[in-house]
């Protein structure tokens, strides 16, 4: 098994990192596509329910972007166990809820429509 790669932010700090970093371990049809209007012109798409996407990071929230469309479907979050929803049918940004100060395990999962996307996660620290 290879060892999982962990994001840190610091107090303080902010780091964005694209789709297309081995920071994201992806699984499923996930297809990565070149695309003018995505961050560092990349965007992964899952193409089947289920697939998922999935981080680690050390901090007390994180931001989910990706490019907008109305045929987009959701996206369940879940957070160190907890669920939320992301519809990406509107909006281009999903932030999660504050979180306690440490490492988080983060699992992106396709759970309704044709496609989702992933363009990029911004890490941020403590305050």
């Amino acid at each position: 098994m290879t060892p999982r790669r962990t994001g840190t932010a610091t107090t303080s700090s902010t780091i964005k990192i694209d789709d297309f970093d081995d920071f994201i371990l992806y699984d499923g049809g996930w297809i990565g596509e070149t695309v003018d209007t995505a961050y560092e012109g990349t965007l992964s798409i899952s193409i089947f329910i289920d697939d998922t996407a999935t981080f680690t990071f050390t901090g007390t929230q994180f931001i989910i972007g990706y490019v907008p469309d109305p045929q987009l479907g959701t996206m369940t979050i879940t957070i160190d166990g907890n669920n939320q929803t992301l519809n990406q049918s509107t909006g281009s940004e999903w932030s999660s809820p504050k979180l306690s100060p440490g490492e988080h395990s983060v699992t992106l999962t396709h759970a309704t429509g044709e496609i989702i996307y992933l363009d990029y996660i911004t890490l941020i620290g403590s305050p």
